[in-house]
């Protein structure tokens, strides 16, 4: 498999990173009930394995009764995601030769990190 330079790539990087920057910045603005959808999963995981008892408190996230823990945005897993995706996207686009394809790379790049972050979470 032949690969192509790094400087015929630069337009595809810098808008996976733009991408990348984006949401982050959209994370970083977010509060809990706005990730909520991302902490579900993590809190399921935690009752499963130590059969404790969970209520959301708005705007802070999941908290354990047993534990004294709050599951909250920090522990969404958003990071492992947006950086996975990055990884992803920026090793994967120098394989393509045709321009269609490398930014067809991004949004696949995109799902197979999501997939990952769902099988994480999903594990119990």
């Amino acid at each position: 498999m032949r690969t192509v330079k790094t400087v015929e790539n630069t337009a595809y990087y810098v808008t996976a990173a733009l991408i990348f920057v984006l949401l982050k910045v959209g994370f970083k603005l977010a509060g809990d009930n706005d990730v909520a959808f991302l902490l579900k999963p993590t809190d399921k995981l935690v009752g499963l394995l130590t059969g404790s008892r969970f209520v959301f408190i708005e705007n802070a996230g999941y908290f354990h009764e047993k534990l004294n823990i709050i599951i909250g945005k920090s522990c969404s897993g958003f990071n492992y995601l947006m950086l996975s995706f990055l990884v992803f996207a920026w090793l994967a686009v120098k394989y393509f030769n045709k321009p269609l394809r490398k930014y067809l790379n991004i949004p696949i790049a995109f799902v197979c990190t999501g997939g990952s972050f769902y099988a994480r979470n999903k594990r119990a």
